[in-house]
Parts: structure tokens; C-alpha cells; sequence
């Protein structure tokens, strides 16, 4: 469930609480330094430093910095006998918990000593990593990445270092702040000063770099594919509804929307016969909205190869999550969550259960555009509302979109849609796909290439009888489709 506390009024509510032992797991070590600093001059109304140590140099700060304790018991035991409380950041101890089983019992004996007093101990370290003996004992929280304030006010501070002429405005700094959500405070500082040092005080330009920012990152999450290509929501020929439904919704994913509480959508169902056109307008969605596009590989994820699915599952929403705004696009999703009728399962359940939880209460920001080609398979707890704002049936294309593609396609391959018959040949590929009237268009530009020429309209003429169309092949396929979606989902058409 999300709260409306920020990082800062979590760790400062657990401390002032008396929290004993606190573990914070985090890749920010300096953002979290900065905030005990805050935290602890509210703790004790002065000015007492904040303790800091680490293995490799000891205390860095508060009173121990000159005694060059790097052995984490004897650390532990100098703040238990210490004459005064205070804040002690204990950096990557948990790495240590392994190799000295002499730790877990220090800790246990700061949780009693301090137990009646106004000292904590916080364990900072990326992985969550608590030994059985310490499950009482140690409250637990995951810091979260800055939110666009945070990042903002971080962004604004960078950008008052920089000689007047060079400052970006305030503009830019909003719309950079909302779209740097998902990075951390170093790597945003990071990124300002390259995007200053390239003088790219251009929003769009500066947008562009932070979604590459973000796709470098993904690329370190394997079931994650960070697609770069961006997708014109013209490149899509018909579905007029859908194209619609998606330029409404154009300004939702903004920081003005965000702060004016405005519900975000969840995602949307793409259902249809395959080659229907519904992953080119996934791909589209996002470059609409001015969203990274992230592919959700659920093959690798249920393969095993990057650690149990359970585990790849979490560690991808994780990142996803991290990444946001973001669209987060799962590709025939009956693949890997689908329920056959005349087996127990084909999908697995926990994640499928984990799934439907997180569509309940994941951020706003993170929006799932899905496809289906086998909707009547899906469990009804995947396609209720509430899970997907909307279902659409994308079905074959009409005469009028059929003309739009064969448009699009002629041009893609160097023609003049003007030299066709557009009305002829429309009528002629009726029944078929926009993936089956693309393919056609490719081979009859192969032909006219091989022969040393132009592709004219007796070369398109003579691959559409070269294909048997998807119509023809799945014609009880597509009606029963036809038949569910009936009263059931919104025509893309």
C-alpha cells in the first residue's frame, strides 16, 4: 500500500519512536547521511553530530573518528558504553553478518542497551540481508528513489552553483524533475551536469537523455528490454477509438496532473488475432505520452534462468517501478497468465496472484499496456475493471483503415500511395491483417528490387494472391473473439 510519508518522514517517525536497531536498505548512502543529519538534530534539539562508520575506515564522524575502531564489535560496543546517545550510521554491516557470527549477538546487546535510551543504531546496505536472530529486533525499511520535490529542490540547489548565463529555467527544471523520477540523487546530479556541460537546455533534448539514462539502467534487469525506437501514433492505420482514448489522456502523465491528484490510468487490454496491429499501438502509447517504453519479458522470467520466477518476477516490477513514468508493455500475456480449461493450470499461480495485487496498488505512474490473442482463456479475475481501465477488441481492419495502411506501407517502401488503386486494392485484401497487407507490400518491393525497379501496383497485385490470410486459417478463432468481446470490450475499430 503506498503512504503519503516521504523517505525522510519514515526514517524520522521510527527514530523518534525509539527505535532501537533500524535497517535501511539503500543504495543512496550519502542521501540517507544527509537525512539522519536532519533527523538527528530533531531527535535531540542540538547540534551533536552524526556517528558514521564504516569497516574500511572506522568512525568518520562523531566522537570514536580519532580512535580507528574498524572491528564492527568492538564499534558496537564503543556506542553501547558511550556517555552520550546519538545517531550512528553503520555502513554495509550486514555484509559482514556472514563472516562474523560474533555480530549478530553485538547487535542484540545495542538492542537491550539502547532499548531505554534515545540512541540508534541504523544498518545501511543495498540487499536486504537480517539473520534469523535479529528478526525481533531490527525494523526494517527500504529507502525509496527521491520523488519529483525532492528532486526538484536537489535539481534547483545544482543549478544556483552554475554562473546566471548558464542556468537552465525554472520550466525546465519542473518538467526534468517529474521525468528523473526512478533515478537516484547521485545519478540525477550526475546527468545535470552532463546535460550542463552539453548545454542541452533544451526540454526535449534533456528528456531524451534521461530516458536513455533510465534504458541503460533496465538494461541491467535481464527480463527487462528497454525499447528505444519511438513509434508515431500515425504509423497506426484505423482504430479510431483507441487512437482517441489514448490523445485524451495525452496530459495525465504530467507533473501538473500529478500534483492537481489526478487519477492516472492503470493500463489497458489489447485483445485481437494475431497481426492485428495491437503491439504497434503499445509501442505507440508511449511516445504520446512522453514515456519510456519497457517490454516485460514473462519467457525469461518463467524460464528460470535469471533465478526463480517469483524472484525475476519482483526484481522486474521492482525496476519497472523504479523507472516510472513509465509503460510497461506485456506482450500476449495469456502466454504466462493464462488458465485452459481442460488442465489445472498452464501459468504460474503466485505470480499470477503477485500480478493482480500489484495492478490493484501499484504507483499511478507506472502504466501496463497489454495484448492478448486468446482472451477466452484469461481468468475473469485478470479482465474485471479495476485491473485495466479499459478492454479493447482490435478487429480486422475496415475498408477505410485498410486504405490508411495500405498508405502507410507504400510510402514505408518508397512509393506514391497516389499511383494506386488504393479503392481497388482496399477491397481486394479485405479479411486481412494490417501485418498480412505490410508483409505484402515488402514482398512486392523485394520483387520490383530483384527485377531492377520501382514496385508498382502489378507487383502488389501479384503477392496478394501468393498469401492466405489469417481470416481464412483462424476463421473460428476470430468469431468466437468476435462473440466474447461482444457487451464485453470497447471495438479499437
Amino acid at each position: 500500500m503506498q503512504t503519503s510519508e516521504t523517505p525522510l518522514d519514515q526514517i524520522t517517525r521510527l527514530i523518534k519512536s525509539g527505535t532501537p536497531l533500524l535497517y535501511v536498505a539503500t543504495w543512496e548512502e550519502e542521501r540517507l547521511e544527509n537525512m539522519l543529519v536532519d533527523v538527528s538534530k530533531a531527535r535531540f534539539g542540538d547540534d551533536r553530530p552524526l556517528w558514521a562508520w564504516s569497516a574500511a575506515l572506522g568512525f568518520t564522524s562523531g566522537p570514536g573518528q580519532d580512535r580507528g575502531i574498524t572491528d564492527p564489535v568492538e564499534a558496537l560496543s564503543f556506542i553501547i558504553h558511550a556517555e552520550t546517545d546519538a545517531i550512528c550510521l553503520m555502513k554495509d554491516l550486514p555484509a559482514l553478518f556472514a563472516t562474523n557470527p560474533a555480530l549478530v549477538r553485538a547487535l542484540r546487546d545495542a538492542y537491550d542497551a539502547l532499548s531505554t535510551r534515545t540512541g540508534t543504531v541504523v544498518l545501511s546496505h543495498p540487499s536486504i540481508d537480517i539473520p534469523p536472530g535479529l528478526g525481533k529486533e531490527v525494523n526494517l525499511l527500504e529507502l525509496a528513489l527521491p520523488g519529483a520535490v525532492e528532486l526538484h529542490e536537489l535539481l534547483a540547489v545544482l543549478n544556483e552553483a552554475y554562473d546566471e548565463k548558464d542556468r537552465v529555467s525554472g520550466e525546465w527544471l519542473e518538467r526534468i524533475s517529474y521525468a528523473t523520477q526512478g533515478l537516484s540523487s547521485n545519478e540525477t546530479r550526475d546527468l545535470f551536469h552532463q546535460l550542463m556541460n552539453e548545454g542541452v537546455h533544451d526540454v526535449e533534448a534533456a528528456l531524451a537523455s534521461i530516458n536513455r539514462a533510465k534504458a541503460q539502467l533496465l538494461m541491467k534487469e535481464n527480463c527487462l528490454e528497454v525499447i528505444t525506437k519511438t513509434y508515431e501514433i500515425d504509423s497506426i492505420g484505423g482504430m479510431d477509438k483507441l487512437k482517441k482514448w489514448v490523445l485524451a489522456r495525452q496530459k495525465l502523465f504530467t507533473k501538473e496532473a500529478l500534483e492537481a491528484n489526478i487519477q492516472m490510468p492503470a493500463g489497458i487490454l489489447m485483445m485481437g488475432v494475431s497481426g492485428c496491429g495491437k503491439s504497434l499501438a503499445a509501442k505507440t502509447i508511449p511516445s504520446v505520452w512522453g514515456l519510456p517504453l519497457i517490454r516485460l519479458d514473462m519467457n525469461k522470467i518463467m524460464s528460470g534462468g535469471w533465478g526463480a520466477p517469483e524472484v525475476a518476477w519482483e526484481r522486474a516490477i521492482r525496476a519497472a517501478e523504479n523507472a516510472a513514468p513509465v509503460c510497461l508493455w506485456i506482450d500476449e500475456i495469456e502466454n504466462s497468465f493464462g488458465f485452459l480449461h481442460d488442465t489445472a493450470t498452464s501459468g504460474n499461480m503466485t505470480i499470477f496472484s503477485s500480478f493482480l495485487t500489484w495492478m490493484q496498488e501499484k504507483p499511478q505512474n507506472v502504466f501496463v499496456a497489454a495484448t492478448a490473442n486468446r482472451i477466452e482463456i484469461l481468468p475473469p479475475e485478470m479482465i474485471r475493471k479495476g485491473r485495466f481501465d479499459q478492454l479493447f477488441f482490435v478487429d480486422l481492419p475496415e475498408a477505410p483503415a485498410r486504405i490508411e495502411i495500405l498508405k502507410i506501407h507504400i510510402r514505408g517502401q518508397g512509393g506514391d500511395p497516389e499511383e494506386f488503386d488504393l479503392d481497388h486494392l482496399a477491397k481486394i485484401v479485405t479479411g486481412w491483417t494490417a501485418a498480412e497487407i505490410e508483409q505484402m507490400v515488402r514482398a512486392a518491393k523485394v520483387d520490383a528490387f530483384t527485377d531492377g525497379r520501382e514496385f508498382n501496383y502489378d507487383d502488389i497485385i501479384h503477392n496478394i494472391y501468393r498469401i492466405v490470410p489469417l481470416s481464412k486459417t483462424m476463421s473460428e478463432q476470430l468469431n468466437a473473439l468476435r462473440i466474447w468481446s461482444h457487451n464485453r470490450a470497447t471495438k479499437a475499430n
